[in-house]
C-alpha cells in the first residue's frame, strides 16, 4: 500500500486540532531557542546581533574567558586535554572530578579546593551569560504565550523547556501583568 505525505494536508489537521481547544497540547522547547532571538547591545529585536542567550561554544569560550591567572592555565589546561570537542559541560565534569579527587595535590596550579573554587566562578559567568530578558518587541517566546493565554482550552497547554534559560517565565508574567490576570 503507497501512502503520500502531504505536508499542507498535515497543517491543515494539526491547525484544526489545535483550534478546537480539545485535545491536550504539550510543547517540547529545546535549548537552541533562545539562539532565535537576536539582539543588539540595548536588547532590541536585530537580525544582525547577537543571540539572546549564546549557544554552547559562545557559552563556553564566555566562561574560561577572564579567568584570573591559575584558573585560567587550569581550565584552558583541561580544555586542551579534553580535545577539539571540550564544551563547557565536560570541563564542569572534570573540574568537579579534580575537585573530588585531588585533595591537597596540585594538579595544572590548583588542588581539589582551588578546583572548587574554579567551578564557581564557570558557574557564575554561565550564570551572568545565560540571565538574558526578552526583549520589549514582539518575539517568539511573547507570540506562544499570548497564544496559550488567548485561546480557550477544556485543558492546560503544558510547555516544557530543555533550558537554562527563564523566558517563558518572563514572558507569562509579562502576559498577566499586560492583561492584570489573578492566577489561580
Amino acid at each position: 500500500m503507497d501512502t503520500t505525505h502531504n505536508p499542507d494536508r498535515f497543517m491543515s489537521d494539526l491547525r484544526q486540532i489545535l483550534s478546537q481547544g480539545r485535545k491536550r497540547i504539550a510543547l517540547l522547547v529545546g535549548a537552541g531557542a533562545p539562539l532565535a532571538i537576536r539582539v543588539d547591545a540595548e536588547n532590541r529585536i536585530n537580525d544582525t546581533g547577537n543571540p539572546l542567550i549564546p549557544g554552547v561554544e559562545d557559552l563556553t569560550r564566555t566562561a574560561i574567558s577572564g579567568l584570573e591567572a591559575e584558573q585560567a592555565h587550569a581550565a584552558q589546561a583541561i580544555q586542551a586535554d579534553l580535545g577539539a570537542g571540550a564544551n563547557i559541560e565536560a570541563i564542569l565534569s572534570r573540574i568537579r572530578l579534580l575537585q573530588q579527587a585531588l585533595g591537597a595535590t596540585v594538579v595544572n596550579g590548583l588542588n581539589g579546593a582551588g578546583y572548587g573554587e574554579l567551578g564557581k566562578a564557570i558557574c557564575k559567568k554561565i550564570g551572568e551569560a545565560v540571565a538574558a530578558h526578552l526583549p520589549k518587541e514582539q518575539n517568539a517566546y511573547t507570540e506562544l504565550v499570548a497564544w496559550v493565554s488567548g485561546t480557550l482550552r477544556s485543558h492546560a497547554v503544558e510547555v516544557f523547556t530543555t533550558n537554562y534559560d527563564l523566558l517563558f517565565e518572563e514572558a507569562f508574567e509579562s502576559e498577566l501583568a499586560r492583561k492584570k490576570w489573578i492566577p489561580c
